[in-house]
């Protein structure tokens, strides 16, 4: 397997797994559009995030077809009020195909998008993800990651 850039013959890949990313997040979601009305604004929206916040999406590829991709964007503003500005890295997407989750390409993926944002002099590199995707939550946690913030909701009837 190899981690590499994405390049633009990589379109129908990338684009297919935004729409299988985004409904695999409307389980946890349902508020959530559907991967298929919103793959064409998602994708718009990642590559305006890269161009503008110094970004790069990494294709995991296994015999020459893509198995994953991860996309991160290492000068990201902090634009909270109460915080001092500053940079940070940030893991936008990751996505594994069905068949090859389990067998260590998120970390890999994570690895390279870490790499880029240290090359990229980030001190902090970020993630989200949905408190049911425990699957996400606790690869994430196996490399390092920490709970800084955590943001509860309450359904009201």
């Amino acid at each position: 397997m190899v981690i590499r850039e994405y390049q633009p013959e990589d379109i129908n890949a990338l684009t297919q797994y935004l729409v299988e990313l985004q409904n695999f997040e409307r389980q946890y979601d349902p508020r959530l559009a559907d991967g298929i009305t919103s793959v064409n604004a998602l994708f718009k929206h990642l590559m305006k995030n890269c161009e503008t916040q110094c970004g790069k999406i990494f294709i995991a590829e296994e015999n020459n077809t893509a198995i994953g991709f991860v996309a991160v964007q290492a000068k990201v503003k902090s634009e909270e009020i109460h915080d001092e500005p500053y940079l940070y890295a940030y893991v936008s997407d990751l996505f594994v195909s069905d068949g090859w989750r389990g067998k260590r390409v998120g970390e890999m993926l994570l690895a390279e998008a870490e790499a880029f944002a240290k090359s990229q002099n980030s001190k902090t590199l970020k993630i989200d993800v949905l408190a049911e995707n425990l699957n996400a939550l606790n690869l994430y946690k196996k490399i390092k990651f920490e709970e800084h913030f955590i943001s509860l909701e309450k359904k009201l009837a």
